[in-house]
């Protein structure tokens, strides 16, 4: 359906796959006959995936959240002869982003996300994050003004390697002409919900509707 289903029009596309933790860790418990298919963890489909990065060579602003994992997307963009001419902003969610995820996968995928990033001449904002309860994290690229930023928002520190910051230096250089600065931001507040965590992390582009983010909000624990 993605793939093709999708008009050729479609300019913007943003879907949210929305979930609820502590319901399923209640049907978890609960030691019903079907308990072991119930995972409060988001399991991204590599095909989908695959299909999103597809279709995002049509597209200006593109934001899939929980329904695909942002490694999926950015394995698929490996041959050299797609272009994204048309992208502007871009953002992923990837479950290896939280502070007992792998330090080493983490680096992958922010450097990964670099190199694609390349392709993208007209790029303004990418961004990859994950939130989930008590976790709360964004990799953050934007341009503005006569600059581009890499920002780290998140409830826990990480410190990005040079090979990633060299990559995202050179995009700022070769898509955009400009300097790149580097900052961090801790996020003080307590996230009881992935809800919390869009609040909180106060992305550049929208990831969700602002009715549905206070539901999930309201529906939290």
């Amino acid at each position: 359906m993605i793939q093709r289903r999708l008009p050729k029009t479609l300019k913007k596309l943003s879907i949210f796959e929305d979930f609820n933790d502590s319901l399923a860790a209640a049907l978890g418990g609960a030691r019903l006959l079907w308990q072991d298919q119930v995972d409060a963890s988001r399991i991204g489909d590599v095909k989908v995936g695959a299909a999103f990065a597809f279709k995002s060579l049509d597209l200006e602003q593109l934001s899939v959240s929980y329904m695909v994992n942002a490694e999926d997307f950015f394995q698929a963009c490996t041959s050299s002869t797609w272009t994204w001419q048309r992208l502007q902003s871009l953002a992923l969610t990837s479950q290896s982003l939280q502070p007992v995820g792998s330090r080493q996968e983490i680096d992958t995928l922010l450097y990964q996300a670099g190199v694609v990033a390349l392709r993208m001449p007209k790029l303004h904002i990418l961004v990859l994050w994950n939130g989930t309860k008590g976790n709360a994290c964004a990799f953050i690229y934007h341009t503005g003004g006569a600059s581009a930023h890499v920002t780290w928002r998140s409830t826990w520190d990480l410190e990005l390697s040079p090979r990633v910051v060299e990559v995202w230096e050179r995009v700022a250089l070769e898509n955009r002409s400009y300097p790149l600065r580097i900052g961090k931001q801790r996020v003080e507040d307590v996230i009881r919900s992935h809800g919390d965590a869009i609040y909180h992390l106060g992305l550049p582009c929208r990831v969700v509707a602002p009715v549905s983010l206070w539901q999930i909000r309201r529906e939290g624990p």
